[in-house]
């Protein structure tokens, strides 16, 4: 059985991740009255676009 080599990089730095985090908010209403959805806190201490960051980072993936 054939297995598929792992991908390379030719250039490891040439990535770029995006993270969207748009949106009308409407099932968040009541928290994105006055704020940007990914502004919206989370557990007090974060923000919703914290979490989406923190995994790039963890993954390797640094230029967002």
């Amino acid at each position: 059985m054939l297995q598929a080599a792992p991908a390379k990089l030719d250039r490891p730095g040439s990535v770029f991740a995006v993270i969207l985090g748009g949106g009308q908010g409407t099932r968040l209403f009541p928290l994105t009255k006055d704020r940007a959805k990914p502004a919206v806190p989370l557990a007090g201490k974060y923000r919703l676009v914290d979490i989406p960051i923190s995994n790039c980072i963890n993954s390797g993936y640094k230029r967002m």
